[in-house]
């Protein structure tokens, strides 16, 4: 299996190089050595001074600031692939019934989101765009919330531009 083979790998490295406790450029850079074929350094030393310097975790986070400002998107198959997974999210988190999710609104009461009609759907996405988060399970279930609304949107033909959806609601 993978998993055990990068495990006993990574314990190792960590056992044999003891930098690689302390500089997971230098755990990262021995792992992929590691892992060679042939176990000959094919792996030139420049690229730790890449990983030192640049790493790997800098430039996903900063690739995700571009793609959060609208720069650079996913391919349309990854956006699709995030919004089921959001869908699901917000199902699991949000849905006590899997196949029908109830909204909650302001007041308290319930209602299916199946028996809400496109105005009520476009409402409740406009106020979720407003809310803000401070933890990264709200922000997940906002998002989730809004990929189901999206959905139901979707099926009823409706695209969800942002001047669409202030000229629908009336704002």
């Amino acid at each position: 299996m993978k998993i055990n083979f990068l495990k006993t790998t990574i314990n190792n490295v960590l056992r044999d190089i003891p930098q690689s406790r302390d500089d997971d450029a230098c755990l990262i850079f021995n792992v992929w050595k590691q892992m060679q074929d042939d176990g000959e350094p094919e792996i030139p030393e420049y690229i730790y001074a890449l990983l030192r310097k640049f790493y790997p975790d800098s430039i996903t986070r900063i690739r995700r600031m571009f793609q959060k400002e609208g720069l650079y998107p996913a391919t349309e198959a990854k956006q699709k692939q995030r919004r089921h997974e959001q869908i699901v999210v917000a199902y699991e988190m949000a849905a006590p019934n899997f196949i029908y999710p109830v909204w909650k609104e302001k007041d308290g009461r319930e209602i299916p989101v199946q028996k809400m009609n496109i105005n009520h759907i476009l409402s409740a996405y406009k106020y979720l765009e407003t809310l803000g988060w401070s933890t990264e399970s709200e922000r997940i279930k906002i998002n989730s919330w809004k990929g189901i609304f999206k959905l139901h949107l979707d099926q009823a033909n409706i695209k969800l531009d942002s001047t669409e959806v202030k000229a629908m609601t009336g704002s």
